[in-house]
């Protein structure tokens, strides 16, 4: 198998009695995304599995109910509205549940997208750069608010976990993130940002941005002495839909992980005991499947220096986006 599941990792026995705590998991309606959700229902959590296409999630929440028939009638698994292209609209659904909703324990950033070409929006950005990562940046922050007030509880165990990749080990090490212009790199030209390897050094830039803002996140909530633990990770190997045009699919859908096994990593760092135990060692770290704290995988990944301004980059341009429009 080509899947990193640790064997004696199970899901379904090893996540404990999650009665009581509320989760919100992204991209939660097919694959790693569904499998993550679908286990915090079935131990107890109150879960929202977050999308912007609301048939293709009550399809998902359907199929939940049909595998786990405790589940009809008690509004464990619920939807919610999220277009993460849209800052506005991320902004509305972060508050749309925070209404709804007096504690959040449990945050998995788990979409993603990847697109043919390079795509700028009106607002200054590219749509990947968007959706992978600054639409997260302002899901996150927007509902750190309610996460503070749950941490703020003794029993509490708040966690924020961002779904990065592997790939980001393949940005040039020349790459950087001082600049809108940077966040935009398109790492070639004319037809050539649709090929494969441009697209995924994108892809792996996004999910760099992913893992310095955990750093930096966590940093800046340590500085605060809030206790919500952070970690991003790679998650298992996973056929999906976004590699069919490749051959690695048809590759990984014979030999790759099942979407529980894919999502074992995800489920370890939102729910796992040891986490809790051994929080100075996995906070702000960067996991491989399943449990294994690994240095990110480019240099500028380890650059605690970069995390901090990109932060302020990012702050600087969703600040921007929200008082006039564009990024810059």
């Amino acid at each position: 198998m080509f899947g990193f599941g640790e064997p004696t990792y199970d899901p379904v026995k090893d996540i404990p009695d999650l009665t009581g705590k509320v989760a919100i998991v992204t991209g939660a309606n097919s694959g790693i995304g569904y499998q993550t959700a679908q286990q915090l229902v079935n131990h107890g959590a109150k879960v929202y599995l977050a999308g912007r296409n609301e048939s293709k999630v009550l399809v998902a929440i359907e199929q939940m109910q049909k595998e786990n028939q405790t589940l009809r009638g008690k509004n464990m698994a619920n939807f919610l509205h999220l277009d993460l292209s849209e800052p506005k609209g991320v902004k509305a659904a972060a508050d749309a549940f925070m209404a709804k909703e007096s504690r959040l324990d449990i945050l998995v950033n788990n979409a993603a997208a990847m697109n043919m070409g390079h795509f700028i929006l009106d607002i200054g950005l590219t749509d990947t750069m968007m959706s992978n990562y600054i639409g997260p940046w302002i899901f996150t922050t927007s509902l750190l608010p309610l996460m503070k007030k749950t941490a703020a509880d003794p029993l509490a165990d708040v966690r924020i976990v961002n779904v990065a990749s592997q790939v980001h080990s393949i940005v040039p090490v020349d790459a950087k993130l001082d600049s809108v212009d940077d966040l935009n790199q398109a790492f070639a030209e004319g037809a050539a940002t649709a090929g494969l390897l441009v697209r995924l050094k994108r892809y792996g830039l996004e999910k760099l941005c992913e893992i310095l803002f955990t750093t930096e996140l966590q940093r800046r909530l340590d500085e605060e002495s809030v206790p919500i633990t952070c970690i991003s990770l790679h998650p298992g190997m996973l056929a999906t839909g976004a590699m069919k045009e490749w051959w690695i699919y048809y590759l990984l859908k014979v030999f790759g992980d099942t979407p529980l096994q894919a999502a074992k990593c995800s489920l370890f760092a939102a729910t796992s005991p040891v986490v809790k135990e051994k929080r100075d060692e996995y906070k702000g770290k960067f996991l491989m499947p399943v449990d294994k704290i690994t240095p990110p995988l480019c240099p500028q990944g380890r650059d605690e220096e970069l995390a901090k301004r990109l932060w302020l980059l990012t702050e600087t341009v969703v600040n921007n986006i929200f008082e006039k429009g564009v990024a810059q």
